[in-house]
């Protein structure tokens, strides 16, 4: 059995993988509105990394599959996919907590009237279509 053997991939798979990178640009997209906004939070720059890596997963996996099939190798891309998906789960669940705490604190701000704090709607509202697009990509 070689290594070199090139799975059968389905009709599909690469539909699935530009619809992956196309998510992920979307959530890198709002991670970093968010970050401006608010000046940096270490979650938000996890947002940034897990959707960079994943376009560049996706771009070894093409790169593998397509033009150059002599540095395919199934068990680096097994491996790699794997790494992607620890990383959006952590990622979902990290920008789901940001979310419910933006969320608490605009809940404070609706409560006290409290008009200063106009950029955390935006904010909360970023980071819960981030997360749901995170849960997406799974």
């Amino acid at each position: 059995m070689s290594n070199k053997q090139i799975i059968a991939l389905p009709a599909y798979a690469f539909r699935l993988r530009l619809s992956q990178i196309i998510i992920a640009i979307v959530i890198l997209i709002l991670n970093v509105i968010s970050i401006i906004m608010l000046g940096g939070y270490g979650a938000l720059s996890y947002g940034i990394f897990t959707p960079i890596a994943t376009c560049v997963i996706v771009a070894y996996w093409y790169y593998a599959n397509y033009p150059r099939p002599q540095y395919y190798n199934r068990w680096a891309i097994l491996v790699l996919d794997c790494f992607a998906v620890v990383w959006w789960l952590s990622m979902w669940s990290v920008l789901a907590q940001w979310a419910a705490a933006m969320g608490l604190i605009d809940a404070i701000d609706n409560t006290y009237g409290v008009d200063d704090l106009a950029s955390v709607n935006i904010v909360h509202a970023l980071a819960a279509v981030a997360a749901v697009l995170g849960a997406a990509e799974l």
